[in-house]
């Protein structure tokens, strides 16, 4: 606003000085329009720019406050529908495994009881295996412990 204040002296002194000018039949009056439209065009914009400053001052109005309030209502509403309906499409196994089947593709529709994969649980993992009589001796009891 100061600055469109200050745009706007320079062409209003130059207007005044056209217009004693002009009235001693110095310059034409198209000098004189030119001066006077120049000193309009500077004095609109530093009303456009008070009226922003005295908006700007006041605050958003109460409509715009309650609408801006309802609007992040909203939103927050359509990001919990989007959580909900998230867990209600995502499939968790009840354990920790890897899958070794599948059965759908990704964004493929599936009915309710279908299966989808085969996961194998790898905790604890039992092996069984035959041994030779011969080391039954050296055989511990434990988890196993490579050699360092």
């Amino acid at each position: 606003m100061l600055d469109a204040l200050a745009v706007m002296e320079y062409p209003r002194s130059q207007y005044k000085r056209m217009k004693s000018l002009f009235e001693s039949g110095t310059v034409s009056q198209d000098e004189l329009d030119k001066s006077t439209s120049s000193w309009l065009v500077a004095e609109q914009s530093h009303l456009g720019a008070q009226v922003a400053y005295d908006l700007a001052v006041q605050g958003p109005r109460a409509e715009r406050i309650a609408q801006a309030r309802a609007l992040v209502r909203s939103q927050q509403e359509g990001v919990r529908r989007v959580e909900d309906l998230l867990v209600k499409h995502t499939i968790r196994a009840p354990f920790d495994g890897f899958v070794v089947k599948k059965y759908t593709e990704i964004r493929a529709w599936i009915r309710r009881g279908n299966p989808v994969v085969d996961v194998v649980e790898l905790d604890p993992v039992e092996i069984e295996i035959s041994i030779p009589k011969t080391y039954i001796p050296y055989l511990e009891v434990g988890p196993f412990k490579p050699y360092s």
